[in-house]
């Protein structure tokens, strides 16, 4: 019997969107 070879996930990483603040005149 052949043993077969597992495959290791990457994790793909999640960028944060910064929030922009208007400016009241």
């Amino acid at each position: 019997k052949k043993k077969k070879k597992k495959k290791k996930k990457k994790k793909k990483k999640k960028k944060k969107k910064k929030k922009k603040t208007k400016k009241k005149k």
